[in-house]
C-alpha cells in the first residue's frame, strides 16, 4: 500500500512539473513598471477555452510603445483588425497588441526598450510557451526602475 501511494504521489509531481500550464516561465520580461492593469491573466482552462490570455494596460494613445522582450520579430500586422507584434525570445513568444501603428518587421532583431510601434489607448501583453499561454506576472518578470542620476544605491 505504502509503496503504491509512492508511486502516485512522483507520477502526480512529475506530471505537474512536465505541464507547461503549470511549470513558472522564466522569460525574464521588462514589463511596464507603474502602468495600471485593466484586465490580469486568466489562464483558460483548455488552448481554445475562454480566458484572459495576457495583461492589458492602460497606456496613451500613440505614446512610443517599447518592446519587454528580446528577440526575433515572428509577425508584425494585423489580425482581426487589431495590430500585433510578436517577439520570440527562443524559449517563449511574447505578443504586443493594441498598437495604432508598427515601427519593425518580420525577421528584425529587437532589444528589450526598443520601440516596435505606437500605442493604443490599451496595451496587450502576452506570453505564450508552446502552445500554453503564462502569467507574463508569473513569468520571472524584472520590473525596470528608474534611478535618479547620482543615486549610489540603486537597489533600495
Amino acid at each position: 500500500m505504502r509503496r503504491r501511494f509512492c508511486r502516485c504521489v512522483l507520477v502526480c509531481v512529475l506530471l505537474t512539473w512536465a505541464d507547461p500550464r503549470v511549470v513558472r516561465a522564466s522569460c525574464g520580461l521588462n514589463l511596464p513598471p507603474r502602468s495600471t492593469i485593466l484586465n490580469e491573466f486568466r489562464r483558460p482552462p483548455c488552448p481554445r477555452c475562454a480566458g484572459q490570455r495576457g495583461i492589458d494596460y492602460a497606456t496613451s494613445a500613440g505614446s512610443e510603445l517599447v518592446s519587454v522582450a528580446r528577440g526575433r520579430v515572428s509577425f508584425a500586422g494585423q489580425v482581426a483588425g487589431t495590430l500585433y507584434v510578436v517577439i520570440d525570445t527562443g524559449s517563449v513568444r511574447v505578443t504586443h497588441g493594441g498598437l495604432q501603428s508598427i515601427s519593425v518587421e518580420t525577421g528584425e532583431m529587437v532589444a528589450v526598450g526598443q520601440a516596435v510601434g505606437t500605442a493604443g489607448p490599451v496595451t496587450y501583453i502576452g506570453v505564450r510557451r508552446g502552445d500554453w499561454y503564462v502569467d507574463p506576472l508569473a513569468c520571472g518578470v524584472r520590473r525596470t526602475r528608474l534611478v535618479a542620476e547620482g543615486d549610489r544605491d540603486p537597489h533600495r
